[in-house]
């Protein structure tokens, strides 16, 4: 099998069905995608956006994960629920369950809701919120788990799972679920029990929303929907957060990204449109995000923080390095000075660091105020637009 009849269009593909097409070609669409739309969708992919079915990756390798290109993925060490778990676990947070929005603060009584807190984030489906605008309904797919117990064989090493990977997905219309999951596979739980736990997933139109339908009339419908959120948020500072009420098919990195994302913009302590680095980004990576800032903001604050578990093995040749990257385009700047922040746990590194600047050797550090700060916790190493008089 092979995807040379792919269809190709002079334009962008209208639907699923053509975006599917123009990746894989008709006989592999056939093959995987026709009629596990339909299960999935309880539509023909031809219904759907186009968004739906590119967000599919396709590959001619052998790397069976979801994201080859990016350097590190990982799960929560003690899975998702403990990790959510672990965050409402604090003396400020109260959390409440299996109650809607409505019975905490029925339509009449939102002025209270609107009182009792400064930001209000709802991530339930925007038409659930707005049910009184009498707008309609948006549409969404839910999901029935149907959980088996298999027998792989008390302690035998031969037969540990139940099927070859996580995830087995089930295309063709001889069955009616979509696929089957073996959680087993995820925190490589290998060990001989006598049994293991698969999970059929059956698609439905009822139960809880997991999944927006992406199409022209639900597009259509969102939109008006949105407009009520805009004049929400501006009014009660209630923010519209997450795959449902964004009304947007998310995988998990981008619901976090999009909660990240919306933080950053509605808080004033990061009104500035942060650009935030992971710890381990190499100087080459840093500067190529940091570039476009150096023309769009000529007159920056820059702060580099790390935290000590980083630098306890990270050179402090790669910090200089790093700092040079990031501070050479402002410093002996014609027209405006900075100020440069560094925090460090590291005392080594603070006082390398420091002599580095203070010598004046390196003359691309030279002409901005420096400060060197000891932290006592981690930190992101961000660099935060401040524009300033000169």
């Amino acid at each position: 099998m092979c995807i040379r009849d792919r269809v190709k269009g002079d334009s962008a593909p209208a639907n699923g069905q053509e975006a599917a097409m123009s990746r894989v070609g008709k006989a592999l669409y056939y093959k995987l995608f026709h009629s596990y739309t339909l299960k999935q969708w309880n539509v023909s992919a031809s219904e759907l956006d186009a968004s739906v079915l590119e967000r599919i990756p396709v590959r001619d390798d052998w790397d069976d994960r979801y994201f080859p290109n990016d350097k590190y993925q990982a799960q929560p060490k003690h899975g998702f629920t403990q990790l959510m778990q672990s965050m409402l676990t604090h003396p400020n947070i109260r959390s409440v369950s299996s109650l809607s929005l409505d019975q905490l603060y029925p339509k009449q009584n939102r002025h209270k809701m609107y009182s009792d807190f400064e930001h209000i984030y709802f991530t339930g489906p925007i038409d659930q919120y707005f049910g009184s605008s009498n707008l309609g309904n948006l549409e969404y797919r839910s999901i029935n788990f149907e959980q088996t117990s298999v027998p792989t064989g008390a302690g035998s090493t031969e037969r540990l799972v139940g099927q070859p990977g996580m995830v087995v997905n089930y295309p063709g219309p001889e069955v009616g679920f979509t696929r089957i999951v073996e959680y087993r596979h995820m925190y490589q739980q290998l060990v001989p029990e006598a049994n293991t736990t698969m999970v059929k997933e059956f698609s439905t139109d009822t139960g809880e929303p997991y999944y927006p339908v992406p199409n022209a009339a639900n597009r259509d419908l969102y939109q008006r929907y949105q407009a009520l959120a805009a004049s929400e948020e501006s009014r009660h500072q209630v923010h519209f957060v997450g795959r449902l009420a964004n009304y947007k098919y998310f995988n998990m990195d981008a619901a976090i990204r999009n909660a990240m994302d919306h933080f950053v913009r509605i808080h004033p302590k990061f009104q500035h449109n942060d650009l935030v680095f992971q710890h381990n980004r190499d100087i080459q990576a840093a500067s190529a995000i940091f570039e476009p800032a150096r023309t769009e903001h000529p007159s920056l604050d820059l702060v580099l923080s790390a935290c000590a578990r980083v630098t306890s093995h990270m050179p402090t040749s790669t910090w200089t390095g790093l700092m040079r990257t990031l501070a050479s385009p402002f410093c002996n700047h014609e027209d405006h000075a900075h100020r440069v922040f560094v925090y460090l746990c590291d005392d080594a590194h603070a006082t390398v660091l420091r002599d580095t600047v203070e010598s004046g050797e390196d003359k691309d550090l030279k002409g901005c105020e420096w400060h060197f700060y000891q932290m006592n916790a981690p930190c992101l190493l961000y660099t935060s637009p401040s524009p300033r008089d000169s």
